[in-house]
């Protein structure tokens, strides 16, 4: 389970109503997100995440979209998670919209480590019972519980994941 060390509480987000309106509106949500807890530009973030969704739609099905980008220089690679209040269109594969977004940035030298990341962040969503309990948590401290305990084996998440 990859969330640990890319996710703490604090990047953990339950979105108030009526939340973003858009694809867009959301990306640009977690860039924000994402550079307050990096440090990294917030426009760049947005550029960067919108410039990946425009390549192929990060919309992967369940639910779940995994917007993602790489950035030069970066220390640590760094996720958010955001609970949309509402579900929207990311143009997912499985045409099912989007109200869990897990959104991610690494470093440009890191392309192996970042696709096993995505691999195994989709991995551990495509589990119906993750999900549904992601959907049912009422508040950002059970989201945050449910995210950050170890995985269904057991396992303590690695950072070499």
């Amino acid at each position: 389970m990859p969330f640990r060390p890319l996710l703490d509480s604090g990047r953990v987000v339950l979105v108030d109503a009526p939340g973003p309106a858009t694809r867009d509106d959301a990306i640009d949500l977690a860039a924000s997100h994402l550079a307050r807890h990096s440090g990294l530009d917030a426009a760049l973030l947005r550029q960067a995440l919108r410039e990946r969704e425009a390549l192929a739609s990060t919309g992967i099905g369940f639910g779940l979209a995994l917007p993602h980008a790489r950035q030069p220089g970066l220390e640590e690679d760094i996720g958010v998670f955001l609970k949309l209040p509402r579900a929207l269109d990311f143009h997912a594969a499985d045409q099912r919209a989007v109200d869990l977004v897990f959104a991610m940035v690494v470093d440009d030298g890191q392309v192996q480590r970042h696709l096993r990341r995505l691999a195994a962040i989709a991995e551990r969503f495509a589990d119906p019972a993750f999900c549904s309990a992601l959907r049912r948590a009422g508040s950002q401290r059970a989201l945050a519980r449910l995210l950050l305990q170890a995985d269904p084996q057991g396992a303590a998440v690695s950072s070499a994941a």
